[in-house]
């Protein structure tokens, strides 16, 4: 029985192992401005099979974990990204284009992550990550350099 079973987990974990395939991100994590574009490319590195490739989820971080979790704001208005090939070969990239069209108070974290798929089963998964800074964090800094400009003219007179 012991044979058999080993068998069994041997035959299943080849199986896998011929739809498994290396994909990777060329800029996992960004930093946008309010109305930019950039281009990544999502790559499949291989030895797996052609992949088709989804662009799935796209959110705005709001809960403060990595990725896109339950408290996020999925598919937010202002932040889309567009893949130039929908299928790859083995040793092919595809570009994804993210374009940010936000209002300055609007900006934060966002969270993509694309998927290469055979068949509708998930074989390569990357999550980028894009930073837009809001208005704040540029208020805040324009105003700690302000005070700090201020303060060190106090102590040069």
């Amino acid at each position: 029985m012991k044979k058999i079973f080993t068998v069994l987990i041997m035959m299943i974990v080849s199986a896998f192992s011929v739809l498994a395939t290396t994909t990777t991100l060329s800029d996992p994590e960004l930093m946008m401005g309010y109305s930019d574009v950039r281009t990544v490319q999502f790559c499949n590195v291989g030895p797996g099979p052609i992949v088709d490739v989804f662009i799935s989820p796209v959110c705005r971080d709001t809960d403060g974990i990595f990725g896109c979790g339950a408290g996020d704001e999925l598919n937010p208005s202002g932040f889309s990204i567009v893949s130039d090939m929908p299928t790859l070969m083995v040793g092919e990239c595809a570009s994804l284009t993210l374009t940010t069209d936000l209002a300055p108070e609007d900006g934060g974290v966002f969270y993509y992550t694309a998927n290469g798929q055979v068949g509708g089963t998930t074989v390569g998964s990357e999550t980028g990550k894009v930073f837009i800074p809001e208005f704040t964090t540029i208020g805040a800094g324009l105003i700690l350099m302000s005070v700090g400009v201020y303060t060190f003219r106090k102590r040069k007179n």
